[in-house]
């Protein structure tokens, strides 16, 4: 039997694990759906397992709540990175499909919500857990601003995408089409070392 919050969390995740595991065998539609599915499920379990349970109360209800909100947020920009990737690999400078060139248009629209939606989250956790004033003195509060200054890049590389290398698609699509994709990989870099970083400074204390 369960008898923790922590234990009930591992074995959500490692049945979502195995979920995940039985659906990469099978390639039809329901399947990515369901898939898309376990794992926003998973992503949410990770909210019972940081900072916010410390809180009691309705404070802490909240936090959780902006805690499920931002880690789905990311998951969505950061996982998509990797199939935009793929596409633009597939066009190399060519027409893409219409399925290909609908979803490609679908994420620039989706990941506008993803980045406020993370920006806001991310603001308001740290003003849960750390208060105000910020001081920047702790190893939480380095590495923390690190992951700030880390997606603060990301974004801009993403406005750099959508705004220069998109329109350059028209008039030089082999020289866009190269940059969009050497974009999209230090897009998915910079991700990766955020996600390293929280798991560290997540084990820290705040103060």
């Amino acid at each position: 039997m369960v008898s923790t919050q922590v234990g009930t969390i591992f074995l959500m995740q490692g049945i979502g694990a195995a979920l995940l595991l039985a659906l990469s065998t099978n390639t039809s539609q329901m399947s990515w759906r369901l898939t898309a599915l376990v794992s926003g499920a998973m992503l949410v379990t990770l909210a019972g397992q940081g900072h916010a349970v410390m809180q009691d109360g309705w404070i802490g209800l909240v936090h959780q709540a902006n805690d499920v909100i931002h880690v789905l947020s990311a998951g969505a920009w950061f996982g998509g990175l990797i199939p935009l990737a793929v596409l633009l690999r597939m066009s190399s400078g060519a027409p893409l499909p219409p399925d290909a060139s609908t979803a490609l248009r679908r994420f620039s629209l989706a990941g506008y919500l993803f980045v406020v939606a993370i920006l806001a989250t991310g603001a308001a956790n740290i003003v849960f857990i750390l208060g105000l004033p910020l001081r920047w003195t702790t190893p939480y509060q380095v590495l923390l601003a690190a992951k700030i200054v880390l997606v603060g890049t990301m974004i801009c590389l993403a406005l750099a995408n959508r705004y220069v290398f998109v329109p350059g698609l028209r008039h030089k699509p082999d020289r866009a089409s190269r940059a969009l994709v050497r974009g999209t990989y230090a897009e998915i870099a910079l991700g990766t070392l955020v996600v390293l970083l929280v798991a560290v400074f997540g084990t820290l204390d705040p103060g």
